[in-house]
């Protein structure tokens, strides 16, 4: 071999080297690139679970109240028409009582 063709085989080296790198650079950025993305849409869906999660505990809180507002309501009902029948006991006692008493001065002797 003579020494330009060592040198020319040497250009060649240094070329195939060159594109090797490139090549390599290129795959790595590739790579990140590719990586890069994946976390990107990982982060998305989380973030998208996250909001499903929260909607989802915001309605049962929302469900929660409710149903104890609800409760609240039946028991002021309840509370309201146990008033009314204790108010109406009251009331026709004494009315009972009126009448016993108006009786009595009708006829004393009862």
């Amino acid at each position: 071999m003579d020494s330009r063709e060592n040198g020319m085989t040497r250009t060649n080296q240094s070329v195939d080297q060159s594109q090797e790198r490139d090549t390599a650079d290129t795959k790595a950025r590739l790579q990140r690139l590719i990586e890069h993305e994946v976390q990107r849409r990982l982060s998305e869906e989380r973030k998208r679970e996250i909001k499903q999660e929260q909607r989802i505990e915001q309605q049962r809180l929302d469900e929660e109240r409710h149903r104890e507002a609800e409760q609240r309501r039946l028991n002021e009902e309840r509370q309201r028409e146990a008033e009314q029948r204790r108010l109406n006991k009251e009331r026709h006692r004494q009315e009972r009582n009126t009448d016993k008493q108006v009786r009595r001065r009708l006829d004393p002797e009862s």
